[in-house]
């Protein structure tokens, strides 16, 4: 099967089910139109490459089971081609972890601005342990890295989380690769899992997950033992403000841990942000339960949210949304007083350099803060990374969106 896809203004043909073989395309002439021949199951298919328009550059392209992604080969970050960016953390050194959804891979950027793979082979497929980097993933969602530089990958379509060491040595830490299912009190790699969509860590190494599908948050701890700690086994529904293993939740997403221990929710189909203490009460923080809507600001628990995919924390408590359907990120200060940080609600489009809340977004799916209070935003549709300094500056920092 034949189709076209858009990437770069160039109309590129590809093959479905094709292997991984690099293909490198240059400027347009009819002479210099070279076919793209595969073996597939089903035989010997060649496709015709449509000709770049003259004057483009040649670059390298890689093909992997049916999609064309641009080389994401060591360089400079803002020159990658992301695809679909949908997670966000920072690590000790400031090196910036990516999710990057689509192109079923953890990218690592340095305070430099290099980029590198450092998880994942850019094939859909289940984990193998061993080198991070020769294994599979399967549309990473989300990312957290602990105090030793441990790397955590939600892995959602595989229905695991993963572990990457510093060493990149990767293996799997939750879940049953490939079988969806509710949580079972007990060891986590015995336990199923349903398309995990966040982790988090806490200072004592505690891994918490979204278990996007069961509506639960699970709690493992450094010794393997997985728990529900948010959430009702079979249930769906609004929260319940007191004991969180009471509560419904619906579709949790991105999460963080503040200083004490309080862990933030991402209630993403509630259209709420929840907050479940360490002795594990439950309350909504932000939005209105069952109420999709625009952000106004005031009062955090009187401003609609839609879809918030992520949250993160500051040295200071103030919590930070990506409020995804509105295409914005807000800021709720200790107080409770929300406002918008970046992105203008209900605009969607490219970013564009200077102030954040001047510059269209269109859905950010992950946040991230570093030590300096720089904000890090996965912006999933545009395909890229954007930090807004303290002072509300907006850059780009990896990948290239598209006007």
């Amino acid at each position: 099967m034949l189709s076209t896809t858009w990437r770069r203004g160039a109309a590129v043909s590809l093959v479905t089910g094709l292997v991984a073989a690099p293909v490198t395309y240059g400027p347009a002439s009819a002479s210099q139109a070279t076919p793209v021949t595969a073996t597939m199951s089903s035989g010997t298919r060649t496709a015709q490459p449509a000709l770049l328009p003259s004057g483009t550059p040649s670059v390298t392209l890689s093909l992997l089971a049916g999609w064309l992604a641009y080389d994401l080969g060591p360089g400079p970050a803002t020159k990658a081609s992301l695809k679909g960016p949908s997670g966000v953390a920072l690590d000790a050194r400031g090196d910036l972890l990516i999710a990057d959804s689509g192109n079923n891979v953890v990218e690592e950027v340095t305070p430099a601005g290099r980029l590198s793979v450092v998880a994942g082979d850019g094939k859909e497929g289940p984990p193998t342990p061993g080198p991070a980097t020769k294994s599979a993933l399967y549309d990473p969602s989300a990312v957290a890295v602990d105090a030793s530089g441990d790397l955590f990958i939600a892995d959602s379509d595989n229905e695991v989380v993963e572990e990457v060491t510093p060493a990149g040595r990767l293996s799997v830490v939750a879940g049953v690769d490939d079988h969806f299912g509710p949580p079972t009190p007990g060891p986590a790699t015995k336990s199923y899992l349903g398309g995990p969509g966040g982790v988090a860590l806490d200072a004592r190494g505690d891994l918490f997950i979204a278990d996007s599908l069961n509506n639960l948050v699970e709690e493992v701890t450094p010794v393997g033992k997985l728990s529900v700690v948010a959430g009702v086994v079979g249930h769906v529904g609004s929260p319940a403000p007191g004991p969180a293993t009471k509560s419904d939740l619906f579709g949790p997403g991105g999460m963080a841990l503040d200083v004490h221990g309080d862990l933030f929710i991402a209630d993403e189909a509630n259209n709420v942000v929840e907050e479940v203490t360490a002795a594990g009460k439950l309350s909504v923080v932000a939005g209105v339960a069952g109420h999709g809507g625009p952000p106004t600001p005031g009062p955090a628990t009187k401003s609609d949210l839609s879809g918030p995919g992520g949250v993160s924390l500051d040295a200071r408590g103030d919590l930070f949304i990506a409020d995804s359907v509105n295409k914005v990120v807000e800021e709720v200060t200790p107080a409770g007083r929300l406002s918008v940080v970046a992105g203008v609600a209900g605009h969607g489009g490219p970013p564009t350099p200077g102030p954040a809340t001047k510059s269209d977004l269109y859905q950010p799916d992950g946040v991230a803060l570093d030590a300096h209070g720089d904000l890090f935003i996965a912006d999933y549709f545009n395909n890229v990374v954007e930090e807004v300094t303290p002072a509300g500056r907006l850059s780009v920092v990896a990948g290239h969106a598209q006007p």
